[in-house]
């Protein structure tokens, strides 16, 4: 069978591979693209293994087949738990789920065996660790704000006292669920010592995140695909709501552009991937007032489609072009 075919796992609601399929049925090459959103799996695919001839996979709703020989590249984007809702014994459920998940898992690494996949499943979860990406990122030459993860309140107390100013964000989860109400974390400033006072015993119960504060001009989002390196400036101080963290307000209220970043830093970029094996990643950086390149962090699986949006910068089709054809 011809390596050709393209193995999407996601879920039904995701717009960056909803614009990736409508662009490739617009230029004809829809049928070299199967959608696996994993939450349907139960009741919309059907699965054989065969140490013989590996994977075959059919989805009923699209009437697609496809032989894991056919595979040439995995785009790992954003799976959901599989949907068990028909079955209603919590224990046949756990027990079906328990069997599909490593099921799923086993045809993912099977593939990586022979395909190219945008970013395999365990380098993309082990880059997203804050303390491993920072340490890494040091390591390489990248300049970083000056952090600290800690739950001693006297080390954060000190830290505050030697810039006067620090920022806090989320060490994993960009959001806090609390009684049924979803608290996004945003990165936000701090200013005041009285309020790590008032604030003494959360510190104390949950370690947190702190960085030093740096003065901007504006934040960047960095996509790398393959090789290339695709750079955007986003104008967040432009707006009150967005000068602590660029996700406090709309995108359409911000002014984006695409930019060049130095070779240097594009080079450091490109090895700072290749290091982690990832043929994707959106990175955040941001330049400062006295014109030095801060990196952040690094998003193995970010988001990007708002960029194109706000600028007409054709990533979909950057995109498309890696995964039909990874090694040029």
């Amino acid at each position: 069978m011809k390596k050709e075919k393209i193995l999407v796992i996601t879920n039904k609601d995701d717009p960056h591979v909803d614009g990736l399929i409508n662009l490739a049925n617009e230029q004809g090459l829809g049928q070299l693209i199967i959608r696996l959103n994993t939450e349907d799996f139960f009741k919309n695919c059907s699965i054989e293994y065969d140490t013989n001839f590996g994977f075959k996979l059919e989805l009923l709703d699209s009437q697609k087949t496809l032989y894991s020989s056919e595979i040439k590249t995995v785009w790992y984007r954003r799976p959901r738990r599989v949907e068990l809702d028909t079955v209603t014994n919590k224990d046949i459920r756990d027990f079906i789920f328990e069997q599909i998940n490593p099921l799923l898992t086993g045809l993912y690494l099977f593939c990586e065996q022979s395909a190219t996949f945008m970013s395999p499943i365990f380098e993309s979860k082990k880059s997203s660790y804050k303390v491993s990406q920072l340490s890494l990122a040091k390591k390489m030459g990248f300049c970083i704000p000056h952090s600290i993860i800690t739950n001693k309140y006297q080390t954060v107390l000190d830290f505050f006292d030697k810039y006067e100013k620090i920022s806090t964000k989320s060490i994993d989860t960009p959001n806090f669920f609390y009684e049924g109400i979803t608290y996004p974390m945003y990165n936000r400033v701090i200013k005041n010592r009285d309020e790590l006072i008032k604030n003494k015993n959360s510190i104390e119960l949950c370690p947190t995140y702190f960085q030093e504060y740096i003065d901007k001009q504006y934040d960047i989002r960095v996509i790398v695909i393959g090789k290339n390196v695709y750079a955007f400036s986003i104008d967040s101080q432009s707006n009150d709501f967005s000068k602590e963290d660029f996700r406090g307000t709309a995108a359409d209220l911000m002014e984006h552009k695409y930019i060049e970043l130095p070779k240097e830093l594009n080079q450091l970029i490109i090895k700072y991937t290749t290091e982690q094996k990832l043929n994707f990643s959106a990175l955040d950086f941001v330049l400062s007032k006295n014109e030095t390149y801060y990196f952040l962090e690094n998003n193995p699986n970010g988001q990007w489609m708002w960029l194109e949006y706000a600028t007409n910068y054709p990533l979909t089709q950057k995109m498309l072009d890696y995964l039909l054809n990874p090694n040029e």
